[in-house]
């Protein structure tokens, strides 16, 4: 009981971080980046666009892991072999 728990925490925590982060890309850092310098601007958007690369990869990553251990510990995971899926 208390892995589920665990399990359904990390997905929550997963699943807001790169919701709240591509909000956050979208909404407030693209016109940030337009009020200074296009040199500037590029560096910023770099280290940026790195970091979310790889937390981004890494919330999914964890939200699969997190639904596969999810799928065995119920006993279901041969759901993901059946042919009517």
């Amino acid at each position: 009981m208390q892995m589920l728990l665990t399990l359904r925490l990390i997905h929550i925590f997963s699943a807001a971080f790169l919701v709240g982060a591509g909000i956050f890309n979208y909404f407030l850092l693209r016109p940030a980046l337009r009020l200074i310098p296009p040199a500037h601007a590029v560096v910023v958007a770099q280290r940026v666009g790195t970091i979310f690369t790889y937390l981004g990869w890494t919330a999914l990553v964890l939200l699969f892991l997190r639904g596969l251990s999810r799928l065995y510990m119920l006993g279901a995971l041969n759901i993901l072999t059946d042919p009517e899926l």
